[in-house]
């Protein structure tokens, strides 16, 4: 088991009575020594001063470790460059990131006239499907949601920890406009007023906060009442009221102050009847409320009241996107496209796409609808028809529903990664 190799040589040695050389039963026993030895003590220190002991170290130094086995097969460069330690006259700078943070993440995919925004993990992606090129920002920890203003070119995102929690990007630049710091860490929902200058947020606190993000202030806060929270809105064409939803509650708040009320009595579905917990998601059916929930019906309000009720899908509701003409639900099943009059217009199970994965996102873009799923997939299909309009049951962009644990690249740029998922 010895990691080094040994050379031997032969040297012939002189003693009186020569070395031994026949088998160990007839070797003669040596005589015991009395007085000086029987062999000649100068002849064997001449020859044993032929010996070369040069290699050998006459330090004290201490026994090294044995090598481990990769170390020795290491083999020194035929041109072996020297080290330099003088800083570098370039850097590297983020080119693309394949792939999209589908997990953990709601509804974080948008689609706009200059391109996607989606985020994955810490980075929030600006992608042009024209050009096919990607413009980023990077926040301080990972993106846990984020809200994007449909008039204006912003985007609120939080993240989970602090400093800091909510961070307003300028998507024409991907720069920065202002950061608002919150002792609360990790973020659940955001949302924009109409007017852009008011950014209402819910973490993990329970607790609602409504920042104006120009001036850097908080002007209204208020307690959740301890339930847990998975929405939160502006009512439209309003920038002093709110609507939440969560475990088995919808609730309507106004501004008082520096402070939120209860505006009106507080909706709770009847959990023996309708064996249902949560309201899952918000949205808007032209100026009208629409609030998903976990046994997937669609609820449509007027005036802060329940209006109609549609059987939307087979599981529970997981986003609500406004349409042309209608809305768009999703659900672990798949999506449907809904009229105004929340009649079926179009219904997609996610099999037929070519995917097993649910839903996570949802947006529609005029002619397209753009599906984001638990799989890290990103599929664009045609609002008309449904179908995938990238052809060959491939997605608009694919990754690891896991994390990658091995990579090959090619002399030519491409490359193969493998995951967890046990998908090359």
């Amino acid at each position: 088991r010895d990691s080094c190799i040994f050379q031997w040589k032969h040297m012939a040695l002189s003693w009186d009575q020569g070395l031994p050389s026949a088998p160990l039963k007839n070797r003669p026993q040596p005589t015991p020594l009395s007085g000086r030895a029987s062999f000649d003590m100068q002849t064997m220190i001449d020859q044993m001063d032929d010996l070369d002991f040069s290699k050998e170290s006459t330090t004290n130094k201490k026994v090294a470790h044995k090598p481990r086995p990769w170390t020795r097969s290491i083999v020194a460069p035929t041109k072996f460059v020297p080290s330099d330690g003088s800083l570098p006259d370039s850097q590297l700078a983020l080119e693309r990131i394949y792939g999209y943070s589908g997990n953990g993440v709601k509804n974080n995919l948008h689609y706009l006239s200059y391109g996607m925004i989606y985020s994955v993990g810490k980075v929030l992606v600006r992608s042009d499907l024209q050009d096919d090129k990607q413009e980023f920002f990077f926040a301080s920890s990972k993106i846990t949601c984020l809200s994007v203003h449909h008039k204006k070119s912003i985007c609120a995102i939080g993240q989970e920890e602090s400093p800091p929690d909510i961070t307003i990007v300028n998507l024409s630049t991907m720069q920065p406009l202002s950061f608002l710091s919150w002792n609360a860490k990790g973020l659940i929902c955001l949302d924009f007023d109409d007017s852009g200058s008011y950014v209402v947020s819910v973490g993990n606190s329970q607790e609602i906060v409504v920042h104006d993000w120009k001036n850097g202030a908080e002007i209204a806060s208020c307690r959740t009442y301890g339930l847990e929270t998975l929405d939160v809105k502006f009512l439209k064409g309003s920038t002093n009221r709110l609507v939440e939803c969560g475990r088995c509650f919808v609730r309507f708040w106004r501004f008082a102050g520096c402070s939120l009320c209860a505006a009106g009595d507080e909706v709770r579905l009847n959990s023996v009847e309708n064996h249902t917990q949560y309201y899952s998601c918000l949205g808007w059916n032209g100026d009208n409320l629409l609030v998903g929930t976990s046994t997937g019906q669609v609820i449509q309000f007027e005036e802060n009241e329940p209006h109609k009720r549609i059987n939307a899908h087979q599981s529970a509701v997981t986003n609500i996107s406004c349409a042309n003409d209608g809305f768009v639900t999703s659900s672990d099943d798949g999506f449907k496209h809904w009229s105004s009059e929340m009649r079926c217009i179009l219904s997609i199970y996610t099999q037929d796409l070519g995917t097993k994965h649910h839903i996570r996102s949802i947006c529609w873009a005029t002619d397209m609808i753009i599906i984001g799923t638990s799989g890290d997939e990103i599929w664009q299909v045609s609002s008309d028809d449904g179908s995938n309009l990238i052809g060959d049951g491939k997605a608009l962009m694919s990754s690891h529903s896991s994390s990658p644990i091995g990579i090959s690249v090619h002399p030519n740029g491409t490359f193969a990664t493998c995951g967890e998922d046990g998908i090359l």
